[in-house]
């Protein structure tokens, strides 16, 4: 366990899962299965659901057939179509998130700024801060194998490698 750093006072956390879109709900929803309780995901927008979350613009739909776009421990969802438009796959992320008891390891409205690892301290150091507010938080978090992050990155960066 390490620290995590808050505004009133110091908590352990074992795993930080950026983000509540498809990927992070899966590594919380696997870590609940594993019997893993020590975690929180952060996410900078006020609900699950990261990319369908966001884009709202008029058609917008999955490619992938309803039923491929699922995940496998929560396939009871009643699809309208077979391929599911934007809004009904907010509402099964949504609805995954209830059903795998999400909601209260997630940390809303809050943006990672910064990681750096700290070789004194043998541990991640992840600045986040909320985006409502003035100021910052600070976690301190050991690099806890939590699962591959396959979604794409809401901000876009630049490489710092040559070539």
């Amino acid at each position: 366990m390490t620290d995590l750093v808050r505004a009133e006072g110091t908590r352990k956390v074992g795993v930080l899962v950026v983000g509540a879109g498809f990927s992070g709900m899966a590594v919380g929803s696997r870590l609940l299965r594993e019997g893993n309780e020590d975690f929180v995901i952060i996410d900078r927008g006020g609900e699950v659901g990261g990319t369908w979350r966001d884009n709202t613009y008029p058609g917008a739909a999955c490619d992938v057939p309803s039923h491929l776009y699922s995940y496998s421990f929560a396939q009871e969802f009643d699809w309208s179509r077979s391929f599911g438009t934007q809004p009904e796959i907010a509402d099964y992320q949504r609805s995954v998130a209830v059903s795998e008891g999400l909601y209260p390891y997630i940390r809303f409205r809050t943006d990672m700024t910064d990681a750096r690892w700290d070789d004194a301290a043998g541990e991640w150091v992840v600045t986040t801060r909320d985006v409502h507010r003035e100021g910052w938080e600070q976690y301190a978090e050991r690099p806890t194998p939590a699962g591959d992050r396959t979604g794409a990155p809401a901000t876009a960066s630049e490489s710092t490698a040559p070539g």
